[in-house]
């Protein structure tokens, strides 16, 4: 048996899958038949890899569970298909259902995460300003005000502009990581 590599996976893709996949368990397919068609639905070339592999090993001797461990080590929503499959195989338990249920776990994550991104697009433009203002007002300050400039220029302007410039640096940075984490 091969071992299989486990990609990353968007969760759009792994959405369609799901979607695909409770669509052809109701519709009766063969779990290989099943499984195929819904990796080819959504165009992914890593997770038709994948699954390739997965619908190969039962052809070589090993079970649909064995092939899917590495689907259940795997740090994405791939573990939850995993688990899902398995347990509704060993139990009976309505399969089309707890994918569904999969599925709109899925989506509901995709919409959380466009969430997050359009309210962290107002925190990224102010955080922005916030970072070009000061810039913009000393160049302003320099071409327009002779007294500015003239301290501007000398030593302890110089001192005050670099303290300035690296505490802009320091607060664009902290910034990043506070909107990078929110992300």
């Amino acid at each position: 048996m091969r071992r299989m590599a486990v990609s990353d996976i968007d969760p759009d893709s792994l959405a369609v899958f799901v979607e695909v996949l409770a669509g052809g368990v109701r519709a009766g397919f063969t779990t290989a038949e099943i499984w195929t068609q819904a990796a080819h639905a959504t165009a992914n070339i890593g997770l038709i890899g994948e699954v390739d592999l997965i619908v190969s090993v039962p052809a070589h001797g090993g079970t649909f569970s064995e092939a899917l461990g590495p689907w259940l080590a795997a740090g994405d929503q791939r573990r939850s298909i995993a688990v899902v499959w398995n347990m509704c195989a060993t139990t009976g338990s309505d399969l089309a259902r707890a994918l569904d249920a999969v599925a709109e776990s899925l989506r509901a994550d995709i919409r959380h995460r466009h969430d997050r991104a359009a309210l962290c697009a107002q925190a990224v433009a102010s955080a922005r300003v916030m970072v070009a203002l000061p810039a913009i007002s000393v160049a302003i300050m320099v071409m327009f005000d002779a007294p500015t400039r003239a301290f501007l220029l000398s030593g302890a302007g110089i001192v005050a502009v670099s303290v300035a410039a690296a505490l802009d640096a320091i607060a664009a940075l902290w910034m990043r990581r506070l909107i990078e984490a929110v992300r």
